[in-house]
């Protein structure tokens, strides 16, 4: 007879079979902890991770920040947005001299109205507060790096 976890309605792991997640937690937090102190010592690089700005945080990630922003207004339901998502990610992950930002125009719409978006994906360039650049549409990767220079 198969005993159920009452929780979950899934078969119970039999008394004695070992668990195979048993270690993994402290393994990833090992990990972690070892890419901190590599980073805090000039080891490795750093890889840098794409923000959702909301309107909460609009200001103080891209207007106030001391780095040129690349930001991507987007959508999830967007078929080009999705394709444009990998080339900002790379170029999060390349560009440490840069901060890379995303808004979801379905969930800000203030910021999409702010900056009259029209279409998506639309890619804006600001430096010291002020937009630079702004191109909507599918980018390769190169346009959109061009826009940064």
């Amino acid at each position: 007879m198969i005993q159920r976890n009452k929780s979950f309605g899934v078969p119970a792991r039999p008394a004695g079979t070992p668990c195979i997640f048993k270690g993994i937690k402290g393994k990833i937090t090992e990990y972690i902890k070892g890419a901190a102190q590599n980073a805090r010592h000039g080891k490795g690089s750093i890889i840098m991770s794409v923000l959702s700005v909301t309107s909460e945080a609009f200001e103080k990630e891209v207007i106030n920040s001391d780095k040129p922003v690349l930001v991507d207004f987007y959508a999830d339901w967007c078929g080009p947005c999705r394709t444009m998502s990998s080339v900002i990610d790379e170029i999060s992950d390349e560009r440490s001299d840069i901060k890379v930002c995303k808004i979801n125009v379905d969930e800000q719409r203030g910021l999409a109205e702010r900056f009259s978006v029209q279409s998506i994906p639309t890619i804006m360039v600001f430096k010291n507060g002020s937009v630079t650049r702004c191109e909507a549409g599918s980018r390769p990767k190169r346009a959109v790096l061009e826009m940064l220079d």
